[in-house]
């Protein structure tokens, strides 16, 4: 997994997350605001290392101003990196205050907009985790308050429960 792949990555879920306000008709229209608007997620105390893979910011200004509209407040992507290789990419989001972000209805539409398939539902650690899969990856999403968690991870990759584990302690 190279740029080109990350890139994508990247698009593919910050496009779900704008996808959300056709998804969810329901959902107050003020919620949604332009992509242009959604501002870059500082993350405090996030390790340099997660399960052995170099954490890299990466810029996303690009593919987050081509949105229309979206529910983020704040979103930033990381990569997971063995050497020069991408192994996963971690997304980290905060929705609007206004956007129904605890809603079952909600959080189903966004899980669903991520991959086209209802995502699997299991409890690690304490939290939900709602997993699913895309083009030669899996995704592994939670919620936490107004924060959303992607966690995407190459299909080759040998500890993805390990990793899930290691993100979840992310913010706690």
């Amino acid at each position: 997994m190279t740029r080109r792949p990350l890139t994508f990555v990247a698009s593919m879920l910050i496009i779900a997350v704008g996808g959300l306000s056709a998804g969810c008709g329901n959902s107050p229209k003020p919620a949604a605001i332009a992509g242009r608007k959604v501002a870059a997620l500082t993350t405090p105390g996030l390790p340099s290392a997660l399960l052995g893979l170099n954490v890299h910011p990466e810029d996303m200004s690009h593919q987050v101003q081509a949105v229309p509209l979206t529910y983020l407040q704040a979103s930033s992507l990381y990569s997971l990196r063995r050497g020069d290789v991408v192994q996963a990419t971690l997304q980290i989001s905060r929705f609007e205050p206004k956007a129904p972000f605890d809603q079952d209805k909600f959080r189903r539409a966004f899980l669903v907009q991520l991959s086209g398939t209802p995502p699997l539902e299991y409890r690690l650690g304490g939290q939900t985790v709602y997993q699913t899969a895309a083009l030669r990856q899996r995704l592994a999403v939670w919620f936490k308050g107004q924060q959303v968690f992607v966690l995407s991870t190459r299909d080759e990759f040998d500890h993805p429960r390990d990793l899930i584990r290691a993100a979840l302690a992310l913010g706690q």
